[in-house]
């Protein structure tokens, strides 16, 4: 399992081979957005068996990068932000940005109203969505169990 992650240092460079060992994690640090596609590349062909993109600014506007690199070494990738669903990761966890900006502003709206903020309860996003994308899980070669299928929230095929 490799993932990428932004960090500052001067390279780009790759953890040391751990990924055939079960439960390690081979981890590929980047300079900026300039060396993310040669480390996703580098991560991806370095023999790991998928990639689980932790969010992160700067690997989520570079998705895309990420996304060709295991394509071209047909591993998928596991990710936690629902729009990577339909940019190309095979399976998505995550809790939905859209909830999160809905829950916001009847927050706001709350607090326009005179209620004062310190006297509301934090409130979190309960659901969490499981998106399945089938055309990604057929590029890297996936089969999803058809009771994985069922349960999710959406199913891109």
């Amino acid at each position: 399992m490799g993932y990428s992650y932004y960090r500052i240092h001067r390279g780009i460079g790759c953890g040391g081979d751990q990924s055939r060992r079960a439960g390690r994690a081979q981890t590929c640090g980047i300079k900026g957005g300039y060396g993310l596609h040669r480390a996703a590349l580098a991560l991806a062909t370095s023999g790991i068996d998928a990639i689980m993109q932790i969010p992160g600014n700067l690997t989520a506007v570079s998705f895309t990068s990420i996304v060709r690199a295991a394509n071209q070494a047909k591993i998928p990738i596991f990710a936690f932000q629902t729009v990577q669903a339909d940019e190309g990761a095979v399976v998505v966890l995550a809790k939905d940005y859209f909830d999160f900006g809905k829950e916001a502003a009847f927050l706001a709206a709350r607090v326009m109203r005179g209620e004062n903020p310190k006297d509301i309860p934090f409130v979190g996003i309960e659901v969490s969505k499981f998106i399945i994308n089938l055309k990604a899980a057929k590029i890297s070669n996936l089969k999803i169990p058809e009771d994985m299928i069922k349960q999710a929230y959406n199913v891109i095929k």
